[in-house]
């Protein structure tokens, strides 16, 4: 009797363990899904909250038996991870990741991955200010956009399968040009995280820091919020993405030196057409966002059934272990 089909999630944070859950709550009685974190306890929480069925303390081992692997770590770990598991890979094991930047990424799964293996890049675009594993939940990826860069070796059973996934956890698959991709998120994210840190750091480290803390309300709150703990991923995302982040950065600068001439001209009526243009602009973003009605992007991706996802795990060229030379 052939084994069920295996998924391997390397690393149980906020993504690896939302995306556990809602595999499992979708097709927990056909596939087996191991968990690998460098942190062996977490990895045992998330075993615990229903996100694996086993915990693989061995990085090696617990990709060895995979079909698909997921990889929800930081950018800059995957280059090593991919070194480490690369020779013990079964042939048509199909592997994805989580992280923001793509270009780099697809160039180590390339230079790494055997030939017979496919990667399928991904980028889950996640609202709110969730972090770690406590705040895992099935429905994390709910109606939120999946971006899909799959690399140009790739096979075309692959790029399906790990779409019917994204599909199957309630995401909506949308396919971007790597380097589209990176530069479209140099802006709306890793520009905004050093926003983020760059205000905390411009009033945290003033003489008045002490007392203009108390005074800080809702609108300081939101513009300082951070989305995640781990502040690797941030020093990730500038390094790995710095050349579409210097050219937003200095985008940025330009315009906040625009505002400021028009405060120190006492423009009013100027600030005030600035500030209705861009609450209009946000207005709309709100309203395409809860409607996912672009006007150029596809329609969701049906959830594919049972049959269907598995029969890409079985005859899609998964499972098949490659000769030994």
């Amino acid at each position: 009797m052939a084994s069920r089909p295996c998924i391997t999630i390397v690393g149980t944070g906020l993504i690896g363990t939302s995306l556990g859950l809602a595999i499992r709550n979708a097709r927990e009685n056909e596939l087996d899904v191991l968990g690998h974190d460098k942190d062996p306890g977490q990895a045992g929480l998330a075993r615990r909250m229903g996100a694996i069925n086993k915990v693989d303390r061995n990085l090696i081992s617990a990709c060895a038996k995979a079909d698909m692997i997921i990889l929800a770590i930081p950018a800059s770990a995957i280059r090593e991870t991919l070194g480490l598991i690369a020779g013990d890979l079964k042939s048509g094991c199909v592997i994805t990741d989580t992280a923001s930047v793509k270009v780099p990424v697809l160039e180590w799964a390339d230079e790494l991955l055997p030939p017979d293996v496919s990667f399928v890049g991904g980028d889950p675009i996640l609202f709110g200010d969730e972090a770690g594993i406590d705040s895992a939940k099935p429905d994390l990826l709910s109606q939120k956009l999946y971006c899909l860069t799959p690399s140009t070796r790739a096979t075309s059973e692959a790029v399906k399968l790990v779409t019917d996934l994204v599909a199957m956890v309630g995401a909506i698959p949308h396919f971007v040009d790597p380097h589209e991709h990176d530069g479209l998120i140099g802006g709306t994210e890793h520009l905004a995280d050093v926003m983020a840190a760059t205000l905390l750091r411009t009033l945290s480290s003033s003489g008045g820091w002490r007392d203009m803390r108390r005074m800080c309300g809702a609108t300081f709150d939101r513009v300082t919020c951070f989305s995640m703990a781990d502040t690797a991923e941030y020093r990730d995302r500038a390094l790995l993405n710095r050349e579409n982040l210097l050219r937003w950065i200095d985008s940025f600068q330009q315009e906040i030196s625009r505002f400021r001439r028009l405060v120190e001209q006492e423009n009013g009526e100027a600030i005030q057409t600035y500030y209705q243009a861009e609450m209009d602009n946000r207005l709309q973003w709100l309203q395409d966002r809860d409607t996912q009605n672009w006007g150029d992007m596809p329609q969701k991706t049906d959830i594919p059934s049972s049959g269907e996802f598995l029969s890409q795990m079985f005859f899609g060229g998964l499972g098949r272990r490659r000769p030994s030379s």
